[in-house]
């Protein structure tokens, strides 16, 4: 989704804060960027994904009709119908940014460990 587009330096903040948090050992410094990459990438995906599930049922049938016969639909015209969706977008995204922070830095469960 494309309204994502100008989280990207907050997500990739948001993301060194937490690996500084979680201040892993084995974490080089060459290799954080591609880590902050990979996070930024999985976030971003998560947001995404916690939106389309908060879209109401017929706009959720209207972004899929969208896809499905449109082969030239923009990401800016499904950023405009999720817009006009009336999900809370920020909210969603806060939320999702939180439950991420929250079970990364738990870490396993002690019942996986």
């Amino acid at each position: 989704m494309d309204n994502a587009a100008p989280l990207q330096p907050t997500l990739e903040e948001f993301v060194d804060t937490i690996l500084t948090e979680k201040n892993l050992p084995g974490l080089s410094d060459d290799a954080r960027p591609e880590v902050i990459a990979d996070m930024v990438l999985t976030l971003r995906e998560l947001i995404d994904r916690a939106v389309i599930e908060a879209l109401p049922e017929d706009k959720l049938d209207e972004l899929n009709k969208k896809l499905a016969d449109d082969p030239t639909v923009s990401r800016e015209q499904i950023s405009e119908l999720i817009a006009a969706s009336g999900v809370d977008i920020e909210h969603i995204t806060a939320d999702t940014l939180l439950k991420f922070r929250e079970l990364y830095l738990a870490g396993p469960s002690e019942k996986n460990a």
